[in-house]
């Protein structure tokens, strides 16, 4: 999985990752880097929530199969 360290995404759509789960070329692996990680995470997804359309996909309502 590979690591934009803008803003922590990852090649999964939507999925973000921070502290000791994540590498990249150069991470230090201090409790004050992980804090600095935490504060990009967040903030990259609170604008990915803001500018994201919610729709009728993601309801359980789709899963359910016929009979």
């Amino acid at each position: 999985m590979t690591v934009d360290t803008a803003d922590y995404s990852t090649s999964v759509p939507s999925a973000r990752t921070i502290s000791s789960i994540n590498a990249y070329p150069g991470k230090l692996k201090l409790m004050l880097c992980g804090f600095h990680e935490v504060a990009l995470v967040a903030q990259s997804t609170y604008h990915l929530l803001l500018h994201k359309q919610f729709g009728p996909e993601g309801t359980t309502a789709n899963d359910i199969p016929t009979l």
